[in-house]
């Protein structure tokens, strides 16, 4: 029985890390960047950084995602720095190349240190000389000047807390994360239904030090 609950615990500390890593929700709204914002505007909204550099090198960082280590050139939002390390998981991200990326910072307890990811896998403006190649919803490709100075007028980060996971998805929401059908491609579902089940035990597993203790 232990076993079972220990198993069950990794089994939904990977789903809720998948799911904040790669979710974010827009205030008043059940859409989260796996299917974008309608507006810059919006994006910028949810913006604690924006910054324009070049990624340097790609490294893996889970089975998910990547970081990319970015060389900063220009900081338009946040305290300047000279690089990150941008956790995410974007086909818009080539090493080598220069981008205006929107990030924000976020502290959850599945990952040993704070994270500087994406607002969503799609804020990643590629910047080619003096033109701007944007995602293709921002209608925004084209001089770079132009751009810079849309990017200028664009409204603060709102500030809002970003709600814990568990607070803002439900069961269904998560059975169609990409996580959550991997483990049914290996024949977990049933692992996987048991994890999303609320209020079932009142023991809660430490993975700590490599060893699994209640």
């Amino acid at each position: 029985m232990y076993i079972k609950k220990a198993t069950a615990g990794i089994l939904v500390c990977a789903l809720l890390f998948a799911a904040c890593a790669c979710a974010r929700t827009d205030a008043g709204s059940a859409s989260g960047p796996l299917t974008g914002f309608a507006s810059l505007e919006q994006l910028s909204a949810q913006a604690d950084i924006i910054v324009i550099g070049s990624v340097e090198r790609m490294e893996d960082a889970d089975d998910f995602a990547w970081f990319y280590h970015v060389k900063v050139t220009d900081t338009l939002r946040g305290g300047e720095k000279d690089e990150l390390a941008v956790y995410g998981n974007s086909k818009l991200i080539e090493a080598g190349k220069q981008y205006c990326l929107f990030l924000y910072e976020n502290d959850f307890e599945f990952w040993p240190m704070p994270l500087t990811l994406l607002v969503d896998r799609d804020s990643v403006f590629e910047i080619d000389g003096d033109n701007v190649h944007a995602p293709e919803r921002y209608k925004l490709s084209g001089a770079k000047d132009a751009f810079m100075s849309a990017i200028s007028s664009l409204p603060a980060s709102s500030g809002r807390e970003v709600r814990s996971v568990t607070e803002r998805l439900d069961s269904a929401e998560l059975s169609r994360t990409a996580h959550y059908k991997r483990l049914v491609s290996l024949g977990l579902e049933g692992d996987a239904s048991f994890c999303l089940t609320r209020d079932l035990a009142d023991i809660v597993p430490e993975y700590k030090n490599g060893v699994i203790e209640l």
